[in-house]
């Protein structure tokens, strides 16, 4: 009974294992068949592509949007108050 239960797992693992392969397999083949079809829009268009150009582009693209995120939701200063805006209070406890 141990052995089949054994011979179970292994092949669940190994069903498993191959079918994550087949997943990233097939990432990478959209991704190649992808880069393809942009090549023959830019090409169609009569611009010239390269995917190191793109990168470039959609990194200074995303670090625009970036910034323009930390702008708008930036976070309040708490830092100390200069001297003179310091009051001093003393405290009484009344009984």
């Amino acid at each position: 009974m141990d052995f089949i239960r054994s011979l179970f797992r292994g092949a669940l693992v190994l069903l498993f294992t191959l079918a994550g392969l087949g997943i990233a397999f097939m990432f990478l083949v959209v991704g190649v068949v992808s880069l393809g079809v942009m090549y023959l829009v830019y090409l169609i268009r009569g611009k010239k592509f390269s995917a190191s150009q793109y990168w470039q582009q959609s990194r200074a693209k995303a670090q625009k949007t970036q910034s323009q995120f930390n702008e708008r939701f930036r976070q309040p200063s708490y830092s100390r108050r200069p001297q003179q805006d310091v009051s001093d209070v003393e405290i009484r406890e009344l009984k």
